[in-house]
């Protein structure tokens, strides 16, 4: 539905205030002691501070930009994608609610887990509404009928956000996020990254991300591991193309100053063989590398995204490719489960389509 998505503005937005950045470098000493030869951090944006739960500022980046739109534009209710665990969906309809907008969260099947159902749960418990569908096609005519309802019903028109709310406005948010990386830098909370790892699925972090540190002349060499099987390399690298030079020439409007750039192939490397066979599937190495690191570090990932990158980095610090270089692994995900607050939902309040979640 990218026809309904609101048109990026050419004045320049301020972001909302939704979380306190930055969030927190962390050394990885445990990790270090197994490999010596390797300086080891974890740029944690699962952690971060705010006035509501929070799901990690990669999130909140890309909505401080995206929300501040829709208020502008005066919208009465949000519509976004994903599949029944979404954490974008869901961060969307908690900050709607904070905010005094509605969130319609259009859902398709995904693989049954603990987050999934937390999600649902804290979905319910923040006014969201879902709708379930059963395939793409669908869930697109669902869109175009639900927008042309809600514009009809509320006099404006809803605020379409897209998967991952990954947009030139929302990768905006992963620009400031390289800022942030190099000021902490700067003030000597790590040494500069030889490489940085992050998982990517609707490629918003990576585009934004290279676009910051190309902006800003750092050199770390960004390793983007794909997540998600229906995303071959091929569609992977044209999405963080398309979403570079989408972004900076969105930044250029705001700022005729803005330096018009190239995205340079030999600054990143897409990294395949850690997909599972569906999204949210977890393989194999993800699921080692989550009980790997939890032991060490005491720091719980995720089998969707977080594990599967965190496989790469194991697979590299075993290789010894990361002998004599600073890695830091960027760790998206939130493992706080809000049990004070889903142990009070009843999830037969949900719609009926995602009670097998629960009965599974």
């Amino acid at each position: 539905v990218v026809f309904l998505s609101a048109p990026e503005q050419e004045k320049k937005i301020d972001p909302i205030n939704l979380s306190s950045f930055p969030s927190p470098i962390i050394r990885c000493t445990e990790l270090e002691k197994l490999f010596p030869k390797t300086n080891m951090f974890i740029k944690h944006d699962g952690l971060s501070d705010t006035k509501k739960i929070s799901l990690g500022g990669n999130k909140l980046r890309k909505l401080a930009y995206i929300l501040a739109d829709a208020q502008n534009k005066q919208t009465k209710s949000l519509i976004t994608f994903g599949c029944a665990g979404s954490n974008h969906a869901l961060q969307t309809t908690i900050c709607a609610q904070e905010l005094g907008m509605n969130s319609y969260c259009l859902l398709l099947d995904q693989e049954n887990n603990s987050s999934v159902r937390r999600n649902l749960l804290l979905q319910e418990a923040y006014g969201g509404k879902l709708l379930y569908f059963k395939n793409r096609t669908e869930r697109t005519a669902g869109a175009v009928e639900l927008f042309l309802r809600l514009e009809q019903e509320e006099g404006v028109q809803p605020y379409v956000i897209p998967t991952g709310g990954s947009c030139p406005l929302g990768t905006v948010g992963y620009v400031d996020a390289a800022r942030e990386l190099i000021q902490q830098i700067q003030s000597g909370l790590l040494p500069q990254p030889d490489s940085i790892y992050l998982p990517v699925g609707s490629a918003g972090i990576a585009a934004g991300l290279l676009l910051g540190l190309q902006l800003y002349n750092n050199k770390a060499h960004v390793y983007c591991v794909l997540t998600e099987p229906d995303d071959a390399k091929h569609t992977l690298a044209h999405k963080i193309k398309k979403l570079f030079y989408e972004t900076n020439k969105l930044l250029s409007a705001w700022d005729k100053n803005f330096p018009k750039l190239e995205l340079e192939e030999k600054n990143y490397t897409i990294v395949t063989g850690y997909t599972g066979t569906d999204y949210g599937v977890a393989c194999p190495k993800g699921q080692k590398a989550l009980d790997f690191l939890q032991k060490q570090e005491h720091i719980t990932l995720d089998n969707t995204y977080s594990a599967k990158c965190f496989a790469a980095v194991l697979d590299d610090l075993r290789s010894k490719r990361c002998e004599d270089k600073t890695v830091l692994f960027w760790n998206t995900y939130c493992s706080e489960f809000f049990t004070n607050i889903t142990d009070m939902v009843d999830y037969k309040k949900l719609p009926k389509e995602f009670h097998r979640y629960f009965r599974d």
